[in-house]
């Protein structure tokens, strides 16, 4: 997976919720060895919410991203494919080692503003996401979605044929991913919109929100 996007309605706890969904996912699936997450997240709604080793880092403001994002990219970098990598490298994904790296985005209109985006350092390295363990999730609210649809990072995610999740929101904010409209929703329900495969419709379950630890 190269990247997946979620639009959504714009309230804090439903933004929440999908990311929680998310990392609870990646923690279950994924032993702290073979998956780190990165947490991106200037609400702070996602404290404590991933804990312990799989947590590489948490980006509550935009100097701490800085400074991570510089390492990821140091970190991916070191992962591309040299010249000396045999085919059967490339098949196996056996020219390096490490655990596949997860960045989790909440509330991505925060951090993409002003023509100004922290992330935009991960776009050179999303052709390239597969072979070198990188996902990015970023979740999105769907109002002004249609135009921010054209920001470097989510067009590249687009145009890459990422899949995504439409959940509620305002039709009249045109084709957002794949071929697929916002349209009004019971909580939690939208489309899993695939370039390949078609649409899905999907109901994202609800988590309980976590007490931040004491």
């Amino acid at each position: 997976m190269r990247g997946l996007a979620t639009l959504g309605p714009s309230s804090r706890g439903a933004s929440q919720n999908r990311s929680e969904r998310v990392t609870t996912g990646i923690t279950s699936r994924y032993t702290a060895k073979e998956a780190a997450i990165l947490v991106v997240d200037y609400r702070r709604g996602l404290l404590d919410v991933v804990t312990g080793d799989h947590l590489l880092g948490y980006a509550g403001a935009e100097p701490v991203l800085n400074g991570l994002l510089n390492d990821v990219a140091e970190g991916m970098r070191r992962r591309l494919p040299g010249p000396d990598v045999t085919s059967e490298q490339l098949r196996t994904r056996s020219w390096w080692s490490g655990p596949e790296l997860f960045v989790v985005v909440d509330d991505y209109e925060l951090i993409a503003t002003g023509g100004r985006n922290p992330l935009a350092v991960l776009v050179e390295f999303l052709p390239q996401a597969r072979d070198i363990g990188l996902h990015l999730i970023v979740a999105r609210a769907s109002g002004g979605a249609g135009r921010a649809m054209f920001e470097p990072m989510l067009q590249r995610i687009k145009e890459l044929g990422s899949p995504g999740i439409v959940l509620s929101g305002d039709k009249d904010e045109g084709v957002l991913i794949a071929d697929v409209k916002a349209s009004s929703q019971p909580p939690g329900r939208g489309t899993l919109a695939r370039r390949r495969q078609g649409s899905a419709l999907v109901q994202v379950a609800w988590t309980a929100p976590v007490t931040p630890s004491e």
